[in-house]
């Protein structure tokens, strides 16, 4: 084997060879846009799961209320809390959904651009053994693949990190041993989802990859779908496609199999958080240790936690799949 080091054009683009340093280069010039996104999603995510808090503040008011002031008079600081955390989660969603707009399509221009002129810097041979098809497919499959895990750290798995954490702290405020629990579910559900997407990872990656195949295939096949009708090949053009579709499917099939697995898990730790909280609230509801409202908040940061515990393991599959 030859000792020659091959070295980029000096015109090529240094991009970096690992995931993550690929993906930050591409978003250098877009820090500032990013910053404010991720305190927009704070705002948006703490509205959101406070809203359970302000319910709580209510049904405690409902329990001591004597009826000597009027509703409005004994009801005024819950309710205003609530339209409060009502409209902040608007304001702070839509402004985040403002921001991706001005910022998603420069960041996918970005990409596009960087791997292209990269691309222009491979030689003559590299062309010649690659369908231009499946190298243009793989352009557009990287420069999604970088906005779609740019947005499933900043839109994703940062307001779930913010979800969970004020729940817990809410749960532990109201009981430490209700709070503990909700915690320790927390912890293991993230863990064992984690790990059972990293198993999936060669899964997805194939499939992706079979797709990345197929789609050249096709751009080809269409590219010279002229030759094929000249020579009379048009039968013989559809059986070799066939194959390159099979595998698709069969591969396709593997993934999502694996996929449905997870989601026995997704929905078994779901049904035990739901059951363990209520029950447990119930308990100490009972015993006097919490007020009523204490049971509404924890019922709802439950199912709450929950909706977001699902999203996380879905993005949790989609980000290893890229």
């Amino acid at each position: 084997m030859s000792n020659t080091t091959f070295r980029r054009a000096a015109s090529a683009p240094p991009l970096p060879t690992k995931t993550l340093s690929f993906i930050l280069y591409c978003e250098k010039q877009f820090r500032g846009w990013i910053a404010l996104m991720l305190v927009l999603e704070i705002g948006q995510a703490a509205g959101s799961i406070l809203v359970p808090y302000a319910i709580k503040t209510l049904m405690d008011g409902v329990a001591q209320q004597s009826g000597e002031l009027p509703v409005w008079e004994a009801f005024k600081q819950p309710l205003l809390l609530l339209i409060g955390l009502n409209v902040l989660e608007i304001v702070f969603s839509r402004g985040s959904g403002a921001v991706l707009i001005i910022m998603g399509p420069r960041l996918r221009q970005r990409t596009n651009r960087l791997m292209y002129a990269y691309l222009q810097q491979h030689s003559p041979r590299y062309f010649g053994n690659h369908f231009a098809g499946s190298l243009a497919h793989r352009i557009s499959e990287t420069a999604m693949s970088v906005n779609h895990t740019t947005w499933s750290v900043i839109c994703d798995f940062w307001p779930i990190t913010v979800t969970f954490a004020v729940s817990v702290t809410l749960l532990l405020q109201a009981h430490v041993g209700l709070g503990s629990f909700v915690a320790g579910w927390v912890f293991l559900y993230v863990a064992i989802s984690y790990w059972l997407a990293t198993r999936c990872q060669p899964y997805a990656q194939n499939y992706a990859a079979t797709r990345s195949l197929v789609n050249g295939k096709i751009v080809d096949a269409v590219t010279n779908i002229l030759n094929a009708k000249l020579f009379a090949r048009l039968d013989y053009e559809r059986e070799y496609l066939e194959g390159f579709l099979e595998t698709e499917v069969q591969t396709g099939r593997r993934t999502f199999w694996y996929m449905e697995r997870v989601r026995w898990f997704q929905f078994t730790a779901a049904a035990i958080l739901k059951i363990g909280t209520i029950g447990y609230a119930l308990m100490l509801w009972d015993a006097g240790q919490i007020s009523v409202g204490d049971f509404a908040m924890s019922t709802g940061l439950a199912l709450l936690i929950i909706g977001d515990a699902r999203n996380l393991t879905r993005r949790f599959l989609e980000f290893f799949e890229y």
